[in-house]
């Protein structure tokens, strides 16, 4: 048997086996980057109510998502950080830096996840709030002050409320 010979039947009974473990290969990064692009997308769909459920869902597996992008665990370090710093978040520009921060995560993580020529920084700030809804919080913020007011003034007296103290008084609210 000659040399090329040998070399074809070498090719012939290996490339089966090479086109294989290719494919696992891309389908191992295919699913790796899914995974991110889920994790942003909960992150993005929630970025203007960070405190929702399934923001903090995808912030807990950001570092698992990312757990080989440096750059995007050093970002979410940072911002973790400042988040749990209380001279940042008592003030208005603290919340502006720590936004700012977030802004950064989130273009990291997007390049990350292969998005990055699509998304800029600015993008990533971005994001849509309708009127109505922010009116039905700014509703729902008042009433549970003017509830827990109420409570409060209440609390210093007996203690207890009961049906005739509220049906003999006119409570009024600001």
């Amino acid at each position: 048997m000659s040399g090329i010979a040998i070399v074809n039947l070498v090719a012939i009974l290996l490339s089966p086996l090479i086109a294989v473990l290719v494919t696992q290969q891309i389908e191992r990064t295919r699913r790796k980057m899914n995974f991110r692009r889920l994790v942003l997308q909960a992150l993005l769909a929630n970025r203007h109510s960070k405190t929702s459920h399934d923001a903090i869902q995808a912030m807990n597996v950001v570092e698992f998502a990312f757990h080989d992008c440096k750059s995007v665990r050093k970002l979410f370090r940072e911002y973790m950080e400042m988040l749990g710093n209380q001279g940042l978040t008592a003030t208005d520009e603290g919340w502006l830096q720590i936004n700012e921060k977030y802004g950064e995560l989130s273009a990291s993580m997007a390049s990350s996840a292969g998005l990055g020529s699509h998304l800029s920084y600015q993008d990533m700030l971005r994001y849509y709030v309708p009127k109505s809804l922010e009116m039905n919080a700014t509703k729902a913020d008042n009433l549970s002050h003017a509830m827990m007011s109420f409570f409060t003034s209440n609390a210093a007296g007996t203690g207890v409320i009961n049906s005739d103290d509220a049906a003999n008084k006119n409570i009024t609210t600001n």
